[in-house]
């Protein structure tokens, strides 16, 4: 089973995309984390957009292992912010038995997450500039199976997806 964990950063898509994982025993492939290994950023330096060239290289990198996976008959959660309907079919397209899960929540509360995880962490780079451009960005998907707002109980609405 594929599942692929879309939304703007900052609105939860990486704690909805640890839930699916424990729940269905499940790898997670995590797009900053590919990012972050193919172009060795330094993630203590707050908030960066990256060149417009480095935007689709690390979902190319997700999907192909996501393929391999799905091959061996590992269940996969790929946690993203696909942002373009094209992306979004081409994850859909890896397997037969795919859901595509898109994670929202208020602005303001995103915004808020980001900010206090670039206070927090010297591990995370996102903050509200990176907020803005990718939801600029960010074309209306229409193929969605379930929609989640993590400003609210998140556990209840997981649990219907699987």
């Amino acid at each position: 089973m594929l599942y692929i964990v879309i939304g703007l950063t900052g609105t939860g898509k990486s704690s909805v995309a640890k839930m699916l994982a424990l729940k269905n025993q499940a790898v997670i492939l995590n797009v900053d984390e590919f990012r972050q290994a193919l172009f060795s950023i330094y993630p203590s330096k707050n908030d960066q957009v990256f060149p417009e060239e480095w935007r689709n290289i690390p979902y190319k990198a997700i999907f192909l292992t996501a393929r391999f996976l799905i091959k061996q008959n590992v269940n996969v959660v790929i946690d993203a912010g696909l942002y373009s309907k094209k992306l979004v079919s081409e994850a859909r397209s890896i397997a037969k038995n795919s859901k595509v899960i898109q994670v929202i929540c208020p602005e303001e509360i995103a915004k808020a997450r980001l900010m206090e995880r670039c206070k927090k962490s010297k591990n995370y780079s996102a903050g509200p500039k990176v907020y803005d451009l990718i939801k600029q960005l960010t074309e209306r998907i229409d193929n969605v199976d379930y929609i989640i707002d993590t400003s609210a109980e998140v556990d209840s609405q997981v649990s219907k997806i699987v």
